[in-house]
């Protein structure tokens, strides 16, 4: 009798495993059926309704923790809806969740619309912990940008990677070109090698007259023109060297440095040639801000023919 109670047990934790598998395998079937999704989606609004913004999926795919995707995903606020996704596909590395990550093989979406901007409420509390997060190749075929956003409108094809790490790390490369008989390119890679340290960004630009960059600062009208910038972003400060010519002309080279001072911002900008670009500034400014001219001595370690330009709001 004494040798039968471990075999006894034995058969109950098989059973016991066994149910679980089952029961498992059950849900995975479950996950992959109409209603087994439906259920996921509707988890998924309801999750988000208490955050300012309304989510609405219409017929979620795929098949959980596999892929998922959905035919269109609207995204409102109080105002109404402020973005659109259409056929978005997303291929999930499974193993990847069992060590506590989530890594995405593949994220795509055939259209990507952003009307305007949310008008969201602030959030309160702090940050929670940061779960590591990678989307090894992203793939946008149109994303639209409305004219309440850029000022105009405009489409662009974009490809992409992000990874950041749990302890604040991040990397991302974007790639991305206008699709609407426009002219425009922009290349660019952040990097932070973790929470403390400083987020470093290098941005290459280039658009035809009228582009995206100049609707966003509220410009009706703007030459061609090609940037490069590199910068970096520690604590509110961000400095870089920036590059910028206009119909192949060199407008300005040299650093610039932007961070917060008293109740609006400070921009320094020590420029080579300022002689060529102290007009164009204002141009650029277009009166979002106001200026003035300090001599270099005014500034360490400015010398030659340079200038530092000082812009508050």
């Amino acid at each position: 009798m004494r040798r039968r109670k471990p075999m006894r047990a034995w058969r109950i934790t098989s059973f016991a495993l066994l149910g679980v598998v089952a029961l498992l395998a059950l849900l995975l079937v479950a996950l992959a059926t109409p209603p087994g999704r439906a259920v996921v989606a509707g988890i998924v609004e309801k999750s988000v309704a208490g955050s300012g913004m309304t989510l609405t999926i219409d017929r979620m795919t795929g098949w959980l923790p596999f892929s998922v995707g959905a035919d269109k995903i609207v995204v409102a606020d109080a105002k109404g809806p402020f973005a659109e996704i259409d056929g978005l596909s997303v291929d999930i590395r499974t193993l990847a969740l069992l060590i506590g990550k989530v890594s995405l093989d593949r994220l795509s979406a055939e259209r990507i619309a952003v009307l305007r901007q949310p008008e969201l409420p602030g959030s309160s509390g702090g940050e929670g912990a940061l779960l590591p997060f990678a989307a090894n190749d992203v793939r946008v075929a149109r994303l639209e940008l409305g004219a309440a956003l850029a000022g105009r409108p405009a489409a662009l094809a974009l490809t992409g990677a992000f990874a950041s790490g749990g302890n604040g790390s991040i990397a991302a490369r974007v790639a991305a070109n206008r699709i609407d008989g426009t002219t425009a390119t922009l290349d660019a890679a952040l990097a932070r090698a973790d929470g403390s340290a400083p987020l470093t960004a290098n941005i290459t630009l280039r658009e035809a007259a009228d582009g995206i960059l100049p609707g966003l600062m509220g410009r009706t009208s703007a030459p061609a023109y090609a940037l490069e910038a590199k910068a970096g972003l520690a604590g509110d400060a961000l400095t870089g060297d920036v590059q910028l010519a206009s119909s192949g002309a060199a407008r300005f080279s040299g650093r610039f440095m932007l961070s917060p001072s008293g109740a609006g911002q400070r921009l320094q900008l020590g420029l080579h040639h300022p002689g060529q670009i102290i007009g164009n500034l204002g141009d650029i400014q277009l009166g979002a801000v106001k200026g003035n001219v300090h001599q270099c001595r005014a500034v360490a370690g400015c010398r030659g023919n340079h200038r530092v330009l000082g812009f508050r709001r």
